[in-house]
């Protein structure tokens, strides 16, 4: 839309006294408005530390190990994905299975999972390394 000066400065007048308006309607709103008070929040209890002692009603559980054992997949591939697209969970089950690891829950073991980009398909492959407390 293309305005004059005159029609560009009457609208923006207009706009203005509308604001004008409409600022001193909420003003007088607020003043005869009795203000509710918001009663204040229900104090919570303090949490217990989090893995400190077993929940209420549960059996106490095995204990963490000070050093947990750490596994490292290398996984070379002439097309390299994210690391979470490698299926390496039958892996563990493998080691678990040959008596390698005891065990591949968060409290005795840790992971990490390294892609490598190879140049050729002889290369690709997965080395694993597991180093124990």
């Amino acid at each position: 839309m293309n305005w004059t000066p005159q029609q560009a400065k009457a609208y923006i007048q207009r706009r203005l006294a509308q604001e004008q308006r409409a600022r001193e309607k909420m003003q007088a709103h607020a003043k005869n408005h009795n203000p509710v008070e918001i009663p204040a929040a229900v104090a919570e209890p303090h949490p217990r530390p989090a893995l400190v002692a077993p929940a209420y009603g549960e059996a106490p559980g095995l204990t963490c190990p000070l050093q947990r054992a750490t596994i490292t997949y290398v996984v070379r591939a002439q097309r390299p994905c994210d690391y979470d697209n490698w299926c390496i969970k039958f892996l563990q089950d493998c080691l678990i299975a040959a008596g390698i690891l005891d065990d591949d829950n968060w409290q005795v073991l840790q992971g990490t999972v390294v892609s490598e980009k190879c140049a050729n398909a002889e290369e690709e492959g997965v080395t694993v390394i597991i180093e124990t407390p």
